[in-house]
């Protein structure tokens, strides 16, 4: 067991390593320009395209969960991405009270066209490394978004 001292220095370990981490993932790993033709669409807007189209349909509460934001902002957000005819949200079938978000087809193309803008910039970015690698950046991270879950 380790003691109070130890644990603290683990904590600001711990601290330094998710401020380091970030810092790369948003400097190298996702800086990649994703302007599409669907107009300014941020990298959060992509990301609720993308859980959509995993999960097909979400409810907005569900969707806010997934995304990490508050579902004030994750309205706004949607209220963007319906404007421009990349999402619907209907009343859920099972209570009314409740709102449904789902992908419609030019959201789709657009997730499409933004997947492929992504793989391109991902595979300069990524060349600098063996595949042995990449294969290990992807088992790390998946780990570590499963530890995170949890928390």
């Amino acid at each position: 067991m380790l003691t109070k001292s130890e644990k603290r220095y683990r904590h600001e370990e711990l601290f330094h390593v998710v401020f380091d981490v970030i810092g790369m993932l948003q400097k190298d790993l996702l800086r990649m320009d994703l302007r599409l033709d669907a107009g300014d669409l941020s990298k959060l807007h992509l990301g609720i395209l993308g859980a959509l189209s995993r999960y097909r349909e979400l409810p907005v509460t569900e969707l806010a969960d997934k995304m990490h934001v508050v579902k004030p902002q994750m309205s706004l957000l949607l209220d963007k991405l319906e404007g421009l005819g990349l999402v619907t949200r209907s009343p859920s079938a099972q209570d009314r009270r409740r709102l449904q978000v789902a992908l419609t087809v030019q959201g789709e193309l657009v997730l499409a066209q933004a997947l492929t803008r992504m793989d391109e910039a991902l595979t300069g970015t990524l060349a600098c490394l063996e595949d042995a690698e990449v294969e290990e950046l992807v088992r790390s991270l998946t780990s570590a978004a499963k530890i995170l879950k949890k928390l």
